[in-house]
């Protein structure tokens, strides 16, 4: 692939070649990016696409306007019945087990926001290098629900008080504290963002492709994170099923505070 625009399909993504290495942005800035089950499908069949190139080694994640992702399209799976949910959950795993076994090295480039199912994306990732301007959190709480694609499990491996904090509070948390933590490799100011993230894929591209996927299999293997993720998305699914989910997800969609007093 020469310096072109990828075609990526519904239109939640755009993939190009910049300076030789693929970057692929969520395309939904007037959603904050949040993430759909066409974006779901989309970033996997764009992975698959970008694979088939041998020199491609990296892949940048960004996302268009004020967010990398601010989470799942609550006002999309928050209609849906328990069935939905859980497809959606489990397609939702499915992209983050794509990241993390791809063959590309996957850089997250922070941009803004990384919220929700935003925040387990970077976790999902490599490598991460984020814009002074960004930040982080866990909002699942405040619907009286917890996350259910790696910010239980896999931010508590990464950044365990972090992960307490994030996840038992809601709160966000700034650049400069996820990387005190762990969770950040860089923080740049936003003008730098991509340069950065370019510079990082520009020196994966000259290594040894079989060695890093050799690598990145073996670093797979040092926890279970499959069995994690199930545990996180049985947990997730009974609160979605019960009073305190179906609350949470109401007052949501109203635009109204939750009421959990008796819950």
């Amino acid at each position: 692939m020469g310096e072109h625009q990828v075609e990526a399909g519904g239109g939640t993504l755009t993939t190009r070649i910049e300076d030789g290495v693929a970057v692929v942005e969520f395309a939904r800035p007037d959603k904050l990016n949040a993430i759909n089950t066409l974006m779901q499908a989309e970033l996997i069949r764009v992975l698959d696409e970008l694979e088939l190139d041998p020199r491609h080694r990296a892949v940048v994640l960004t996302g268009q306007g004020r967010a990398f992702m601010a989470g799942a399209d609550i006002a999309d799976y928050g209609a849906d019945d328990v069935a939905g949910f859980e497809a959606f959950q489990q397609a939702g795993a499915a992209v983050y087990r794509r990241l993390r076994e791809s063959r590309l090295v996957v850089i997250a480039a922070v941009n803004g926001y990384a919220l929700g199912g935003g925040l387990e994306m970077v976790l999902a990732c490599d490598t991460v290098v984020a814009s002074s301007t960004a930040e982080f959190g866990l909002p699942e709480i405040g619907l009286g629900l917890v996350p259910g694609g790696g910010g239980l499990s896999g931010l508590a491996q990464v950044a365990p008080q972090l992960a307490r904090h994030l996840v038992l509070t809601g709160q966000r948390v700034d650049a400069v504290t996820a990387a005190a933590a762990g969770l950040v490799i860089e923080v740049v100011e936003p003008a730098e963002l991509m340069s950065t993230a370019l510079r990082l894929g520009r020196r994966v591209n000259r290594l040894s492709r079989r060695a890093l996927e050799l690598a990145k299999e073996r670093l797979s293997t040092c926890g279970d994170e499959t069995d994690a993720l199930a545990g996180d998305i049985a947990l997730l699914t009974d609160l979605f099923k019960s009073p305190i989910g179906r609350e949470g997800v109401s007052a949501f969609n109203e635009k109204r505070r939750a009421n959990f007093e008796d819950l």
